[in-house]
């Protein structure tokens, strides 16, 4: 878990915390009025008044959350257009807090236009977007941390879409120790695909990067 992750469960905490004191009192206030009412008194008309308006925010607070959550949330497929620039606002989600200009996307899916119509579209474990004065200069997608034949599978399968080379691919999986890469140009986006090892090369990486240029 990030730092923005670990301080957004603290905000969230809090947040619960504090409407269910808002919602103690509420409840308490009514008590009141009742109590009040049930002994022949006339109880002011603003406990109730304010009882209401407590609860009235207890409930309208994780409706906006909700609704907020929902439209900054990252989206189960992220779709971009890498044949024109991307303006930084027409971005889904928020850059991560800490980070500027860093889009990270948990998103399952891309789908991807590149020039001379080559398409990707792919299940991904994640996907990071980098912006500079404001527009998209690059996207990186990766693959999970899995055995070096699947690992070159994936980058065979991402290679094959985009027609980029492939040479030395499986003898970098039987060795699974070294990092493999193949780069090319589709139009004016840089293409960089690689293989690479971690734990001691048990397990490889897919990754694919673009450098996007205006």
């Amino acid at each position: 878990m990030g730092l923005g992750s670990i301080g957004a469960a603290f905000v969230l905490l809090f947040m619960i915390a504090a409407l269910a004191i808002l919602l103690v009192v509420a409840i308490v206030l009514l008590l009141v009025y009742g109590a009040r009412r049930r002994a022949g008194a006339a109880p002011s008309r603003w406990l109730l008044r304010t009882a209401i308006a407590l609860i009235a925010v207890v409930l309208a607070v994780p409706i906006v959350g909700i609704l907020w959550g929902s439209a900054s949330a990252d989206p189960d497929t992220l779709t971009l257009d890498l044949r024109e620039t991307i303006a930084e606002k027409s971005l889904p989600g928020e850059e991560m807090p800490g980070f500027p200009g860093f889009y990270d996307y948990d998103s399952e899916r891309v789908e991807l236009r590149l020039p001379q119509g080559k398409r990707l579209g792919s299940p991904v474990t994640k996907a990071v977007v980098t912006v500079e004065d404001g527009v998209a200069d690059s996207v990186s997608l990766r693959g999970p941390a899995e055995s070096p034949k699947r690992a070159a599978e994936r980058a065979a399968e991402w290679a094959k879409g985009l027609e980029l080379e492939t040479s030395g691919l499986e003898d970098a999986a039987d060795s699974s120790s070294t990092e493999w890469t193949s780069e090319a140009a589709i139009g004016n986006v840089a293409t960089k695909l690689s293989l690479q090892p971690v734990k001691d090369g048990e397990l490889m990486i897919a990754r694919l990067r673009f450098e996007l240029s205006e």
